[in-house]
């Protein structure tokens, strides 16, 4: 909490009430797009696990997922609703654990690819350093890191007929789907990378007004890194990791703290604004 000791909230609250209806409607339009990509990436997840309902009642168990995850640590609340949800239609806890966590890692992947493209995003514009870095040896270390990526499935691959490792082979299998088809995973890895593009995108049309001066570039690490912290189970919601993190990353632009933690701020009671409804699929599930 004490990064929040010098916020002025009465501030907070009036930049929230004169963000212009446009762009909170353009906001709650790409939120809405991000469900229904995301629930395109469980569905597909799913099927691949022999777990099969209507994509209707995937997005509403997404979208009530949303708001129970605004009540516990990380999403640790919307993971464990729709864990519950697919028992409740016959299916083993094995199966839908599985399948939230797979969702999980290609949303991990998703986060992770786009961190990887920022070297390149950079050199594209100019860039030659980045934090005293040389942007080819950040590239190159993107690309080792996709290189080892792509080594570790192989290796992985080769131990599958394995008395010891197979087992192990057949629980990847079922997490990062292996013996999907070719189209299928990249209609999932394509997903997480839209969903993250997206939450960039959010973030645009919240700083706009703001008028900060951070280069365009940099949102491509930074918002992807902040999603990536604020999945770890240590606040509710991402509350207080997230603020904390625009503070020390948007500090280093000369960014005072009170906007850091206003733009944060903004962005997560958007987000939990956006994520009440989804209350209500949960109300009216059976009639999903």
């Amino acid at each position: 909490m004490v990064v929040f000791e010098d916020v002025q909230f009465n501030v907070v609250f009036d930049e929230f009430n004169n963000m212009s209806l446009r762009v909170v409607s353009l906001i709650f339009s790409l939120m809405f797009l991000q469900l229904l990509i995301a629930s395109v990436r469980w569905f597909k997840i799913l099927n691949y696990l022999n777990i099969t309902f209507s994509y209707k009642k995937c997005a509403a168990y997404t979208w009530a997922g949303m708001f129970f995850s605004q009540a516990l640590p990380s999403s640790v609340g919307g993971d464990a609703y729709k864990i519950f949800q697919i028992k409740t239609l016959g299916y083993s806890y094995k199966g839908a654990f599985c399948s939230v966590v797979s969702d999980r890692l290609f949303g991990l992947i998703g986060v992770i690819t786009l961190i990887l493209m920022f070297p390149f995003a950079a050199l594209a514009i100019g860039h030659q350093k980045i934090l005293g870095f040389e942007i080819k040896f950040l590239m190159y270390t993107a690309l080792g890191c996709v290189i080892l990526y792509f080594f570790f499935l192989k290796t992985l691959k080769n131990f599958q007929n394995s008395y010891h490792f197979g087992k192990v082979y057949q629980l990847f299998d079922r997490l990062l789907l292996f013996k999907a088809p070719v189209k299928t995973l990249c209609l999932i890895v394509t997903s997480s990378f839209l969903i993250h593009s997206i939450t960039i995108l959010i973030f645009l049309a919240i700083v706009h007004p703001f008028s900060i001066g951070i280069p365009l570039v940099w949102y491509i690490v930074l918002i992807p890194t902040m999603v990536l912290v604020t999945t770890l189970p240590i606040s509710l919601a991402g509350w207080g990791v997230r603020e904390g993190f625009f503070v020390y990353t948007f500090g280093q632009f000369g960014v005072d703290n009170e906007t850091s933690i206003s733009i944060s701020i903004i962005y997560g009671l958007l987000v939990l604004i956006f994520s009440i409804p989804g209350s209500a699929t949960w109300l009216l599930k059976n009639k999903l």
